[in-house]
């Protein structure tokens, strides 16, 4: 191995700054997040519950040189159709690893980087905001050539293996590297199979999978041999890579607590582990040669890279990058060039290209940018690339990084990731099977005959207001029954459904107005592959989505419905609707204790004094009640019979469900504290109940006091 990259090098990479720290963006499944990041699933509802408040996009930002993102002939998106970049699920990313929270700064004046007992270093000058965030290294070692080490003699690579959630989970396939044609490799559409790591001779390859309810490795081939399970332990394992000698496989483990670096042998046996510093250790790759993994670790607050010598058994620290993630690392074939991924915005990971440190220069560069996020770049040749990047969807890219020109390798499905450059023989390669047919979508739809809600025209000062905020995912989980599994975006103020089947990618646009106090839709436009497509197939179906908007957001019957607000991270639908009255009977709602399933809705519902005193006064319980609000306290105030009523109640979450707790209650001043307030206390509760969600079940994820307001974070089922 080259001593330029046995050295501790240390970089400082400074991000752009607006002066405050940049919005994380919502995301809206963190279990599926974490499986296409090779991350062990999460309970995170903390990091989901605002996936319906309204957020602004994300900057991301523009470097250069940027590469065209010039795709194949048989995927061609249209200017109008092809969604803007929003938040997507890449961006739960390595910030919240195991529910550990990685503190980010977000700053352009970054602290100095303490050095390492080998070096010493000192922060880059601070940027101005207009300056393009690359890393530099502050101290340049003297390099002493050495003869390049011996490589092992492996068949020469001529396939990509990657995953796909294009057959509905996430499955391993084959292609060429000029993206055709697709061969199945591992099928399972009842679990997920996420990151495969091929055998160097062609003859195995390893991967995970959650089959077993968690992420474990198994053991295939080529021919369909059923695969076999290598890991079963405490924790996950996970993210394999096979080592160029074809006698190792390094991966990921959870079995120690946090995420460490382990290696075993290709059977699965003499299992030891290489990191073992507190934080977590991820995304291993291998020297050229065998010798040298390196990884990306959290262990001093955000993601370095960092390298381990098998044959010194010496861990070094290659990069030091103060508040930004650099992730990814991988050597090229030639040990010239280490390609990682960092931040563009410090503290962003909505943000990420793929940068390239060569060899006795004095900065990083980057290498390949594009609308979105950038990730996972492999090796294919000295000066060409595969990544996965998000130019609308997630697909696989292939680089020139000297022409700067990208051809987009996949056209089918929302997620291809995790590309992997192998060898298989062409004889085995040719007998894989290929695609699995999807179903085909081709009957009419046709409009809903009746419908239960009717708009008026002026609704009375006494009705509520309702304001629901919709993201693209959560459209996906209200779509009409007879379609295929569909995917929802936003741009251009249009909402998009699209899916995939065997006639290839459809995109259906629909508009959504106010007019007269109803809630519209028109049907704007239909596509299939990219072109004009029979828009006789798709009749009726804007308006099927529109009656699925009003059975999510207000009960049946009469509504009044204000104006509608589309940006690229969400929709919000004003509405105005009368009160509804509790029901007298029990058991109209069920707190859900138990993990809450990934497709439920997260309803955000927000009441002034004004119309908590209109659900009280709805009880038949209290008269011409006064409210007012100090925290998550309200305070009702009325006369009745002669009597002077006061009661303050809390609202608050307890194991998700809705706990009103009287705090005092005085008639004619006279304290009367548990006389008498069972009732009432109980009418208070389903009242808010009633006219904020369906009756069913619920999760109630946290009450909060917002500009003498109270705001309620419902997750509901979808109806």
């Amino acid at each position: 191995m080259k001593t330029w990259w046995l050295s501790v090098i240390v970089v400082v990479l400074v991000g752009c700054s607006s002066g405050e720290p940049p919005t994380l963006p919502t995301v809206a499944n963190p279990d599926d997040v974490a499986g296409t990041l090779g991350i062990p699933p999460q309970v995170a509802f903390e990091a989901t519950q605002t996936a319906r408040v309204i957020s602004p996009t994300p900057t991301i930002a523009t470097l250069t040189p940027t590469p065209n993102i010039s795709p194949t002939a048989s995927y061609t998106p249209t200017e109008t159709l092809t969604p803007s970049v929003s938040p997507n699920p890449i961006q739960l990313t390595e910030t919240a690893l195991f529910g550990r929270q990685t503190s980010i700064a977000a700053t352009t004046n970054a602290p100095s980087v303490t050095p390492t007992a080998s070096n010493t270093s000192t922060a880059s000058d601070t940027p101005s905001p207009s300056d393009t965030p690359l890393p530099s290294p502050t101290a340049t070692p003297t390099i002493t050539p050495t003869p390049l080490p011996e490589v092992p003699a492996n068949p020469p690579k001529n396939s990509v293996i990657f995953s796909s959630d294009r057959s509905g989970s996430n499955d391993l396939w084959a292609m060429d590297i000029n993206g055709e044609p697709v061969r199945q490799i591992v099928y399972a559409p009842e679990s997920n199979e996420y990151v495969a790591a091929c055998n160097p001779n062609g003859s195995a390859l390893i991967f995970d999978s959650d089959r077993g309810g968690d992420r474990e490795l198994y053991l295939t081939d080529y021919q369909g041999t059923p695969p076999r399970q290598l890991t079963d332990t405490e924790g996950e394992n996970f993210n394999p890579v096979w080592s160029p000698t074809g006698a190792l496989v390094a991966f990921v483990s959870t079995r120690s607590g946090d995420a460490d670096i382990w290696v075993m042998d290709g059977a699965g046996a003499n299992v030891r582990r290489i990191s073992v510093a507190l934080g977590d250790d991820i995304l291993p790759s291998w020297s050229p040669d065998g010798n040298v993994l390196f990884y990306s670790s959290n262990r001093n607050g955000n993601f370095d890279i960092y390298q381990f010598n098998l044959e010194t058994a010496i861990e070094s620290q290659v990069t030091s990058t103060a508040n930004v993630d650099e992730l990814y690392p991988v050597l090229s074939t030639d040990f010239e060039t280490i390609a990682y991924v960092a931040e563009t915005i410090a503290g962003n990971p909505a943000t990420g290209s793929v940068f390239l440190w060569e060899q006795g220069a004095a900065s990083a560069r980057p290498a390949v940018t594009s609308g979105g996020r950038v990730e996972m770049p492999e090796w294919v040749a000295r000066n060409e690339l595969l990544v996965s990047a998000d130019v609308g969807w997630v697909q696989i890219l292939f680089v020139n990084i000297e022409t700067e020109f990208s051809t987009v390798l996949t056209n089918v499905g929302n997620s291809n990731r995790w590309p992997r450059y192998c060898y298989i023989p062409r004889d085995v390669y040719v007998a894989l099977p290929g695609p699995i047919p999807t179903a085909t979508f081709t009957p009419t739809i046709t409009p809903t005959a009746t419908s239960p809600f009717q708009p008026v025209q002026e609704p009375p000062e006494t009705w509520l207001i309702s304001r629901e905020t919709w993201t693209g995912d959560e459209m996906a989980f209200i779509a009409p029954e007879g379609l295929p599994p569909v995917r929802g975006f936003l741009t251009d103020n249009l909402l998009h459904i699209t899916w995939d089947d065997d006639q290839g990618r459809h995109v259906v646009s629909i508009a959504l107005e106010a007019y007269q106090g109803e809630l519209s839709s028109t049907l704007i436009g239909y596509t299939l592959n990219d072109l004009p497509g029979p828009v006789e197939n798709v009749l009726g179906l804007d308006e099927r989505f529109l009656q699925q908007i009003l059975f999510n957001s207000v009960p049946e019957g009469i509504y009044y419905f204000d104006a509608v607000e589309i940006t690229d991270v969400n929709i919000t639908l004003l509405f105005r609707i009368p009160v509804q009255t509790p029901e007298p009977e029990p058991g109209q709602y069920q707190a859900m204790e138990d993990t809450v399933p990934n497709n439920w809705l997260i309803s955000t519902e927000t009441w002034t004094a004004t119309e908590l005193a209109l659900i009280a006064n709805a009880t038949d319980i209290i008269e011409d009640v006064g409210v007012s609000i100090a925290g998550t306290q309200v305070r009702y105030q009325w006369e009745q019979n002669g009597l002077d009523y006061d009661l303050t109640v809390t609202f608050a979450t307890g194991n998700g469900d809705l706990t009103v707790t009287p705090v005092s209650y005085t008639v004619n001043g006279v304290a009367a504290l548990g006389i008498d307030t069972e009732a009432i206390v109980y009418a208070l509760r389903e009242g808010l109940l009633k006219n904020s969600i369906n009756p069913g079940q619920f999760f109630l994820s946290r009450v909060t006091n917002a500009n003498q307001t109270l705001e309620f974070v419902f997750l509901v089922p979808p109806r």
